[in-house]
């Protein structure tokens, strides 16, 4: 579906085009004019294309902070997992489902 709440192109009196696109939706539709002055018709089509673009992926943290001990990894190098830490993650908008995604860490590693 294009557009919102199912509704199609509007033209109104003054020859403005008036629509609303469903969010992250992209693709084409055939839309039908026909102008009547209550006894004869002209009727005319045009193409609306609505291109692609790549939206965000997104995320949510479940901690915005994590407090460990300093010495609960000196035994070793022991790996410390947080499950689930990233939750909700979405990868952008629609259809696109087949992106491939990959967290990376940024920012200031060291005190």
């Amino acid at each position: 579906q294009l557009f919102d709440d199912g509704t199609m192109v509007e033209l109104l009196a003054n020859g403005t085009l008036k629509y609303s696109l469903a969010p992250f939706r992209h693709g084409e539709v055939v839309v039908r004019v026909v102008l009547s002055d209550g006894c004869k018709y002209y009727a005319a089509n045009f193409t609306l294309h609505v291109l692609p673009v790549d939206s965000a992926p997104s995320f949510s943290l479940s901690q915005t902070a994590i407090v460990v001990s300093e010495d609960l990894n000196a035994e070793g190098g022991l790996y410390l997992p947080i499950t689930s830490l990233a939750t909700a993650i979405h990868p952008g908008g629609w259809n696109e489902d087949t992106q491939q995604m990959r967290f990376s860490i940024g920012g200031s590693l060291s005190p």
